[in-house]
């Protein structure tokens, strides 16, 4: 099993050392309100500000980047 730690982003900026792995995570939190960007980040979208191209820009001014095969799920 992969374990690497979780950075949660947004209004609040905590990290967080899980036993599971990202698509663990991904299915625990569902799509409702988050969403997978980059095989290293899962976002809250009420924390993004804006998003241009393959990155996004939460509202912390944090900007992160949207790996290419998150893409067209994000953007759909």
């Amino acid at each position: 099993m992969n374990h690497k730690p979780l950075i949660a982003s947004g209004i609040e900026h905590r990290k967080y050392l899980l036993r599971m792995t990202m698509k663990e995570v991904e299915a625990k939190m569902g799509p409702k309100n988050f969403v997978r960007i980059h095989r290293s980040y899962i976002v809250n979208m009420h924390a993004i500000r804006r998003h241009e191209g393959r990155r996004v820009e939460l509202v912390n001014g944090e900007v992160l980047p949207v790996g290419r095969s998150f893409l067209k799920g994000f953007m759909g």
